[in-house]
């Protein structure tokens, strides 16, 4: 080859990726002397580099940006909307108009419409913590999710993430409704049951409140996926 055609020959190789000391021994082996390379190198230093260095950054870049895509994915669906998690069976407790409200309604309602999927905040540990008042017995629990189980107590939350407040009745309704889902976000829509959020939008969707706003869209025939836009918006939550 031609001195010409030897600094082709190393753009062409330099543009595939391949390193000088690959594209020196190549040419060595093709009857090519030591000092014919080093000019052809040297002649195409000024204007290459760029070049060289064009297509490094470009596919660093490619590489990072499916990191990136993979962590999001990750992350995606074992914190915000997490999948593969199996529903904990909890009976459905009786419940008529003169009984009193317990822990273990509050757990059933909450385990219905998806709480199982809740878990603590990865960033500090703080875990999800819904506060329910039942206004007109001003009565409090408060629900944590421990190992994806919906545990209650009779008392006011310390920093909830949530508080749903309803007369008793609207609970009893709920809790004797064919559909729980369906139920709350008819009683929300006609407010008889107000949903205040406390928690900031990070910390909601890190903990998996996602998955609870999802379940109840998808099975109320609502799109899905516009939890950040109805969380600011107020469209869902008041």
């Amino acid at each position: 080859m031609s001195q010409k055609e030897v600094e082709d020959y190393i753009k062409k190789q330099l543009d595939k990726g391949f390193y000088k000391q690959d594209i020196v021994q190549i040419l060595l082996q093709h009857g090519h002397r030591m000092p014919e390379i080093n000019q052809a190198f040297q002649n195409i230093s000024q204007n290459y580099p760029k070049k060289t260095n064009h297509n490094i950054l470009l596919r660093t870049t490619i590489i990072i940006g499916i990191i990136l895509v993979l962590i999001s994915t990750y992350l995606y669906f074992t914190l915000i909307s997490p999948i593969g998690i199996n529903k904990t069976t909890i009976e459905k407790p009786k419940l008529n108009p003169n009984s009193e409200l317990e822990s273990q309604h509050i757990s059933y309602i909450v385990n219905e419409i998806g709480g199982f999927k809740l878990h603590n905040d990865p960033r500090n540990g703080q875990s999800s913590e819904i506060e329910f008042n039942i206004k007109n017995t001003d009565t409090y629990f408060t629900v944590k999710i421990l190992d994806n189980i919906p545990a209650t107590t009779t008392a006011r939350a310390s920093s909830p993430d949530l508080r749903i407040t309803a007369n008793k009745q609207q609970f009893i309704e709920l809790i004797n409704s064919e559909d729980i889902t369906e139920k709350i976000v008819d009683l929300v829509s006609k407010g008889e049951i107000e949903i205040e959020v406390i928690a900031d939008e990070a910390s909601l969707a890190l903990k998996g409140y996602k998955s609870i706003y999802d379940n109840i869209m998808k099975q109320s025939g609502l799109p899905t996926g516009q939890f950040v836009r109805d969380f600011r918006n107020n469209l869902i939550w008041t």
